[in-house]
């Protein structure tokens, strides 16, 4: 990094968190009258945390991949933030993906805590229409969208509602 017209700070040849995006370079400096410094990259490993920012409707499954490192899949270091608004149907395909593609990279992570569901009572039928996981379903959409809980407490509420829908698409396949 150039810290002012003559004066650089080389930084790291392998970075070791997610505090930059730069990779680890090593600069290489000619003395020819003025210094000329050109970094020449020495990492492995790239440190990314891309956003995504969705809506139903969406192909967020398209916009998931073009969020992504597409080469070199094990040296990148993904952290993953998912915000917006989903249907619980496009919640788990969305969350069935991240699973698939997890494994491909060297480290990957994805929070989907400001991540709202919207659930539709017809959602709940694809859970249960009838016995316990109906009413826990019913349970959660209730507490996830009661103005007089905490925000916290309706964002568990709806991952729960969430988790629970995915597993309950899981156990049908």
């Amino acid at each position: 990094m150039q810290v002012t017209p003559t004066t650089w700070y080389s930084g790291t040849p392998e970075p070791d968190g997610f505090k930059h995006d730069t990779p680890g370079a090593a600069l290489l400096v000619t003395l020819a009258g003025t210094a000329e410094v050109t970094p020449v990259d020495t990492a492995q490993f790239r440190w990314r945390r891309p956003t995504l920012d969705v809506l139903p409707g969406e192909d967020v499954i398209a916009r998931l991949a073009a969020a992504l490192p597409q080469i070199r899949a094990r040296d990148h270091l993904v952290r993953l933030t998912v915000t917006g608004r989903l249907p619980l149907a496009e919640r788990a395909a969305l969350e069935g993906d991240l699973a698939t593609r997890a494994p491909a990279f060297g480290w990957f992570a994805a929070d989907l805590s400001a991540l709202a569901v919207e659930a539709i009572p017809e959602d709940l039928d694809q859970i249960d229409r009838a016995g316990a996981l109906r009413q826990a379903a019913e349970v959660l959409m209730a507490e996830a969208g009661d103005a007089t809980l905490s925000q916290s407490d309706r964002d568990t509420a709806s991952a729960a509602l969430a988790r629970l829908y995915a597993l309950s698409q899981e156990v049908r396949t």
